[in-house]
């Protein structure tokens, strides 16, 4: 064996043994993933040599987990899981037990992956698309921006999707903000369907943007961005028949400013969506799951849609002071301001109009009152 090569070797009763630099040592103990070697030698000529190495293995399957990405054979898009797996058919067995955790390699491969993307900027005064990410399959795909002290907006689409978008009689808007850059507040995209029969029809994203915010202001924006671009470049005055969104008054606001014509719906899901939140966030969802009669309470919330809207501030009342239990104060304060008495804007001090009055004079989507 060369002196100047490290491998692992096996002893006459099976153990791992370390050669390193021309001298065996013997695996000592391991703690918190690291290794201590002691000589062979250790107790019949009292030798003090040791080595000591944070996963052993890891530069070696970090080379070979690179190598094995930059090969032809190398899909991009596999899992992680899926290029652990392939790395781990080419590691002797004797190096097995000192390979690196599998959270260890997918690491590797994200660090690999992320240092050939270009690098995200900072700040939004920073923030550059590339050329390459201003098409789609040849297509514009940026099709908009607008930028100033208080909003970042940017909007995709491709004039084939906008030509759809155009066909659906309904739109669905709504935001998430999980899978959103973390120089933008959240990713809000508007959905119409697709198919022109049963079997073919689907509801799909035709519009993306990115917002700096859940202002009206910037509501209004990124559908004005949307507007302009299909006029000027399509000659298509988009005017959707229905708007499905949650109960966001920004949002709902700023729709109904484009669009005075459509008819607005509210999404009962997202209503009972945010119900459930604030219960959880009041620490009373396992009250909720294991007892039937308080989940029943609770629901009468959600219920108060399927009222008059002029009726809906004395039911809300009501149940707020026969129904629900006293401990659920918060949710119902917080349901009371949101929905019921309104809220007011900080820089006029003058109280807007309460979402369920404004919206619920129509059923949530599935039908007329």
């Amino acid at each position: 064996m060369e002196h100047n090569k490290c491998e692992f070797v096996k002893s006459r009763k099976k153990n791992d043994l370390l050669f390193l630099n021309g001298f065996l040592y013997m695996l000592n103990k391991k703690c918190d993933n690291v290794f201590y070697w002691s000589c062979v030698r250790k107790r019949s000529s009292s030798c003090g040599a040791a080595v000591t190495k944070s996963e052993f293995c890891g530069g070696k399957c970090r080379k070979a987990i690179i190598k094995k990405k930059s090969s032809d054979s190398f899909d991009t898009f596999d899992r992680p899981g899926q290029i652990i797996q392939k790395v781990l058919q080419n590691v002797p067995r004797t190096s097995a037990s000192f390979m690196p955790s599998k959270e260890a390699m997918r690491l590797v491969i994200h660090r690999e992956r992320v240092s050939n993307e270009p690098k995200l900027p900072k700040t939004l005064n920073e923030f550059i698309i590339p050329d390459e990410f201003n098409k789609f399959e040849g297509e514009q795909f940026l099709i908009g921006h607008f930028i100033d002290d208080n909003d970042t907006i940017l909007v995709f689409s491709t004039k084939t999707n906008l030509r759809l978008l155009d066909k659906s009689k309904f739109w669905i808007m709504d935001g998430t903000f999980q899978c959103c850059p973390d120089l933008f507040y959240q990713l809000y995209s508007i959905h119409g369907q697709v198919g022109q029969n049963d079997d073919t029809k689907q509801v799909l994203p035709l519009v993306v943007g990115l917002l700096s915010s859940k202002s009206e202001r910037a509501y209004g924006i990124f559908i004005q961005i949307v507007l302009r671009f299909t006029y000027n470049q399509l000659n298509i005055n988009l005017n959707p028949d229905f708007i499905i969104t949650d109960f966001e008054l920004a949002a709902i606001r700023a729709s109904e400013s484009a669009f005075p014509n459509a008819k607005h719906k509210c999404c009962f899901f997202h209503l009972s969506q945010n119900i459930w939140k604030h219960i959880q966030m009041e620490g009373l969802s396992k009250k909720y799951i294991s007892n039937s009669e308080f989940a029943h309470q609770m629901r009468h919330l959600a219920a108060l849609v399927y009222l008059d809207p002029m009726e809906i501030p004395s039911a809300f009342e009501m149940i707020r002071e026969q129904i629900i239990p006293q401990e659920t104060s918060k949710v119902t304060d917080w349901f009371s301001e949101y929905y019921i008495d309104g809220l007011y804007k900080r820089e006029t001090n003058q109280k807007m109009m309460p979402a369920l009055k404004l919206k619920l004079k129509r059923k949530p989507h599935g039908g007329e009152k």
